[in-house]
C-alpha cells in the first residue's frame, strides 16, 4: 500500500522533528493531478511564510523561502499523471539545495539552487505546504517508500548523485546505499497503511537518532497501491552480527559491513578504498582510506579518534 492524498489531506509531524541542515528526503510519488506547486514535503513557520519544500506538479522542484520569496531549482523532465516517480530532495546548506528525479519514461534529471536562503521553521508536513498557519498547495496522488536523513549529506556535498547510483537507490531502497543508510533518520514504507504505528513490521518502519516520529492524519489520508519495485528492494538494514561506528567530531558514522573475524584487511563492496583493521578486542587501530568517496568522512588516521564496536541497530 501507499499513502493516498485527495488534494485536501496531509500529514503533520507531531513529534517535534524540525529538520536542520543538512538533511534530505526521498520517496516514490504518483501524481493523479498535474497542477503546478503540488507539495510532497515541506517545513513551515507558524505565522510566517518561511519554509522549505519539494513539489511535484508541472515540474519537480526544490525550494526555500526565508521570508523574502522562494528560491528554487527544477529537475528537468516532463511530469505526467498516473505514473510513479522517485524523488530525492537534498537540503545541504543555505546555499546548496539539490533535487533529483527518476522517471521510468524520461530517465534521471537533476537541479541545483545555490541562492542564499536559511529559513527558521517550526512545522514539518507531508502532502502539503504550510505557510501563515495554513496548509496549502496540496498534493493529489500517492506517496510510498518515504525516508529522511539528518546530520550529514546523503551524498558527496557539491555534486549530484551519479545516475547509476541514483537508479540503484530508487530500485534498491535507502538501505542499499551506505551513505544514505548511515544518516537515515526515518524510513516509512506506508505499506501497512497511511501511517504505520509501533505495531508495523520491522520491514515497514524504522527510526533512528530521535524518538519514533509520529504523523497526524489531517482530512483523511487513505491507502493506495505501492510502486512496482523489484524483488531485491531492500526494506531493512543489512543483516550483520555487529555494526561498527567511527566516532568523529561528535557524530557517528556507520561503517557496513563488519570485517571478517580475524581479518587484518577490510575492503568495502562499494568502492576500491581499503581500511586496515587490527582485530584486538574488536577495536580499530589504523585506518587508511584511498578513495574520494570515503576520505572526507574519516579524514587522516590521526583524526579517527575513537571507533567502537556495538551490537547492531535493531530498530
Amino acid at each position: 500500500m501507499s499513502a493516498r492524498f485527495n488534494g485536501l489531506s496531509w500529514l503533520k509531524n507531531i513529534t517535534g522533528w524540525r529538520p536542520a541542515l543538512p538533511y534530505a528526503i526521498g520517496m516514490w510519488a504518483y501524481p493523479t493531478a498535474n497542477t503546478s506547486g503540488q507539495t510532497l514535503f515541506a517545513t513551515g513557520q507558524t505565522g510566517g511564510q518561511a519554509g522549505e519544500r519539494v513539489t511535484l506538479g508541472g515540474t519537480c522542484t526544490i525550494g526555500s523561502n526565508a521570508g523574502a520569496g522562494e528560491v528554487a531549482a527544477t529537475a528537468a523532465g516532463t511530469i505526467s499523471i498516473n505514473q510513479w516517480y522517485f524523488i530525492v530532495g537534498r537540503f545541504v546548506s543555505a546555499t546548496e539545495r539539490r533535487i533529483s528525479m527518476y522517471s521510468p519514461s524520461t530517465g534521471i534529471s537533476h537541479g541545483l539552487s545555490s541562492a542564499n536562503s536559511a529559513p527558521t521553521t517550526d512545522t514539518t508536513v507531508i502532502g502539503s505546504n504550510f505557510s501563515l498557519n495554513t496548509a496549502q498547495n496540496f498534493f493529489t496522488g500517492m506517496i510510498a517508500e518515504y525516508w529522511a536523513t539528518q546530520g550529514a549529506d546523503c551524498w558527496i556535498p557539491g555534486s549530484h548523485f551519479p545516475n547509476e547510483v541514483f537508479l540503484k537507490l530508487a530500485l534498491g531502497g535507502p538501505f542499499s546505499n551506505a551513505l544514505v543508510d548511515r544518516s537515515l533518520l526515518e524510513y516509512r514504507s506506508f505499506r501497512q497503511g497511511p501511517v504505520e504505528t509501533f505495531g508495523a513490521g520491522p520491514n515497514d518502519l524504522l527510526a533512528r537518532r530521535l524518538q519514533m516520529q509520529r504523523w497526524d492524519q489531517v482530512a483523511g489520508v487513505l491507502a493506495g497501491h505501492n510502486p512496482p519495485l523489484p524483488y531485491w528492494y531492500r526494506r531493512k538494514p543489512r543483516e550483520v552480527p555487529k555494526t561498527l561506528f567511527a566516532r568523529r567530531a561528535g557524530y557517528e558514522i556507520i561503517i557496513p559491513p563488519e570485517p571478517p573475524t580475524g581479518s587484518t584487511l577490510w575492503k568495502p563492496d562499494t568502492c576500491d578504498c581499503v581500511l586496515e583493521y587490527w582485530n584486538v578486542d574488536e577495536s580499530w587501530k589504523e585506518s587508511h582510506v584511498a578513495c574520494a568517496l570515503h576520505a572526507p568522512l574519516f579524514g587522516t588516521p590521526e583524526h579517527l579518534t575513537e571507533v567502537l564496536a556495538h551490537n547492531k541497530l535493531n530498530n
